[in-house]
């Protein structure tokens, strides 16, 4: 685990999942990265419908991926942003908008991250 300046740690078990294979890590990070920037999309296009299925669809597609990553941090703030939206079934108030926030922030930050990794 390598750490540069504004970047985030990555605690993910690269060999756990590809068994030492350097091509195969580099496609690993490659649908990762993939599935993070999905997902990140998928909140975005739920906000503006304020149709909060389309981001819980997005959560559950990338669960595998969320796993991978094993950022605690980031798996906790996204399980309870998804909880947050299928309490309040709409994106308006204010608490929900700060974990918007810190997500689109986390989310970046691990993404960043593992760019590094593809380089």
């Amino acid at each position: 685990m390598k750490k540069e300046k504004g970047q985030r740690p990555l605690y993910i078990d690269f060999d756990q999942h590809t068994d030492g294979d350097a091509e195969f890590k580099r496609e690993l990070v490659s649908l990762i990265i993939a599935d993070i920037t999905e997902l990140q999309k998928s909140l975005v296009a739920a906000t503006r419908s304020n149709n909060p299925d389309v981001f819980l669809k997005g959560c559950h597609k990338s669960k595998t991926t969320v796993e991978i990553v094993n950022d605690k941090e980031f798996s906790l703030l996204l399980e309870e942003l998804e909880a947050k939206i299928v309490q309040e079934k709409y994106f308006r108030s204010a608490v929900l908008e700060e974990q918007i926030l810190l997500f689109n922030k986390l989310s970046t930050d691990v993404l960043e991250s593992l760019s590094e990794l593809s380089q």
